[in-house]
């Protein structure tokens, strides 16, 4: 069996925060707001058949 060992680097600097999942979102065509969006999920995943 093989068996990975972790091996840190040196920390980095912190990155720019990046775009939320709304903001994404919105960047690809979606009109409306954060609470829209959110209930659009539900809706999905409500229709979705697993």
């Amino acid at each position: 069996m093989l068996a990975l060992r972790k091996e840190s680097g040196a920390k980095g600097d912190k990155g720019d925060r990046g775009a939320s999942a709304y903001e994404v979102a919105v960047q690809n065509g979606f009109i409306g707001t954060e609470q829209e969006w959110l209930e659009s999920l539900k809706k999905q995943w409500n229709s979705t058949n697993w």
